[in-house]
């Protein structure tokens, strides 16, 4: 049974084929691209493309070319660190090194963000093209009919049937520019697309379009050669050199599906730590327990955007076998476990068992990698997500902005995503003693992650059940 996500139920259009424009039968740049596509073309083939059991430090030189080539061809609007229109970055670092090492980032040109996501989705089984809308364009926009014809042609739109009905499916993951769409398109059915799109669009996809793959810097095949990623330049930085990590698998939705996922990002994590390079990922698998992803797409960020997992004291709790230590890292205000291995595979295998267990429960998680290199051990912290509707802690008064902490607050940094919460983090150091800093931010900390993050005791079933599952 074909699912009915997205799928437009439409009537039979009478409009002939000579009313549409000759269009090209390649791809199209706004296309969405099936993986068994990808390499067949000329210009995917032509990139650097790496088996990650063979990756190198180097990495890191690569990247860092592919961020100036970036910003002089204009793939991404700025550089945090080197705009000079930029405000400072703030870091209790500067205050006093006593202090907890929060550093708090805003960028002032960050003004074009991602689109907002409805979080259709309910259970991890769903993936972004199974997700069912009950508006029909049909109901809703009856003069679509007369442009269908040529969203088919345009390879916007497919047509399916399904218990014989002609359903229409998009084969887009996010609308084409204005430009694009000119070339083909009256004004008014630019308008019309445009509703359709409004009215019973998918979550998007900017990562997996034809044009998005172009944007790419290089491609990696997994350990064990099942999946390939794509990197590229993180079109709304926080900080200079702030890239994503993408799956090539359409679709695939924001969740950990196997320990070889975990595995592949640790060995990517291995190579760039010498570049204080931080890989964390924001599960988006559930409605109701948000890992602030903004996108349902498999995606992980790289970039020096909080303090790395290595740099914390690691207080191990408990010996899960001869290899893997489970624990808390000292100062972190959130429920969390910490694994620390010199196997990358067991590593990988046990924070996978931690994972599934919170697909059952339907909460959603943060994760934060680390290498030690002193040690060669790999990190790996975990932090369970709770509702957005946990009560706040309105004791003291302080404001919260309403701020949705992710996996850059877990690990000590926040993202003053707006000019307000900016202002007022840049008072705090303005206007406070070091001791008087420590507090406020200590609260807010504690403010933020409190709204984010599950409570003690199912946070203390979550992990009974863990250690059940993963006797040695």
């Amino acid at each position: 049974m074909i699912s009915q996500s997205l799928l437009l139920p439409l009537a039979l259009s009478c409009h002939s084929f000579q009313e549409i424009p000759i269009i090209a039968q390649q791809k199209h740049g706004y296309e969405i691209v099936e993986h068994h596509d990808l390499f067949r073309i000329p210009e995917m083939q032509q990139k650097p493309r790496f088996w990650l059991q063979d990756l190198q430090q180097n990495i890191a030189d690569i990247l860092g070319q592919s961020w100036a080539c970036a910003l002089e061809e204009k793939r991404i609007s700025f550089d945090p660190e080197r705009d000079p229109e930029k405000k400072p970055l703030l870091s209790t670092k500067l205050v006093d090194p006593s202090l907890a090492p929060f550093i708090f980032f805003y960028a002032l040109k960050r003004n074009s963000k991602p689109a907002p996501t409805h979080y259709s989705n309910t259970s991890i089984q769903e993936t972004r093209h199974e997700q069912f809308s009950y508006l029909t364009m049909h109901e809703r926009l009856p003069c679509f009919d007369l442009i269908k014809i040529k969203l088919e042609a345009l390879h916007i739109i497919k047509p399916i049937t399904i218990d014989d009905v002609l359903y229409y499916r998009w084969c887009i993951g996010k609308l084409p520019a204005q430009e694009t769409l000119a070339a083909f398109l009256d004004p008014s059915e630019i308008i019309i697309l445009k509703e359709a799109w409004k009215a019973c669009a998918p979550d998007q996809n900017p990562f997996q379009s034809l044009d998005d793959y172009k944007q790419s810097i290089c491609f990696f095949d997994s350990l064990d050669r099942n999946l390939t990623y794509a990197i590229i330049c993180n079109r709304f930085p926080l900080v200079s050199h702030h890239f994503v990590i993408y799956s090539t698998e359409k679709d695939k939705p924001q969740y950990i599906a196997s320990a070889s996922e975990i595995m592949d990002m640790l060995s990517i994590q291995k190579q760039l730590h010498h570049q204080k390079y931080s890989v964390g990922f924001n599960s988006n698998n559930t409605a109701h327990s948000q890992g602030a992803s903004s996108v349902n797409v498999w995606h992980w960020q790289i970039g020096q955007l909080g303090i790395s997992a290595d740099e914390y004291t690691f207080e191990p709790k408990q010996l899960l076998s001869p290899i893997t230590t489970i624990g808390k890292l000292e100062s972190l205000q959130s429920t969390h476990i910490a694994l620390k291995s010199s196997s990358c595979e067991e590593i990988s295998r046990i924070a996978y068992i931690f994972i599934n267990i919170l697909h059952e429960h339907n909460n959603s998680y943060n994760i934060n990698l680390g290498y030690d290199a002193e040690s060669n051990q790999y990190i790996v912290v975990i932090t369970p997500r709770g509702n957005w509707d946990i009560a706040k802690i309105s004791s003291e008064n302080i404001p919260d902005f309403d701020h949705k902490p992710g996996f850059v607050e877990i690990l000590g940094g926040f993202c003053a995503t707006t000019p307000e919460l900016y202002e007022y983090m840049q008072q705090l150091f303005q206007n406070s003693s070091a001791q008087q800093l420590q507090q406020k931010i200590i609260i807010l900390q504690k403010k933020w992650l409190a709204r984010a993050c599950i409570d003690e005791t199912l946070f203390n079933m979550i992990t009974d059940e863990f250690n059940q599952k993963n006797k040695y």
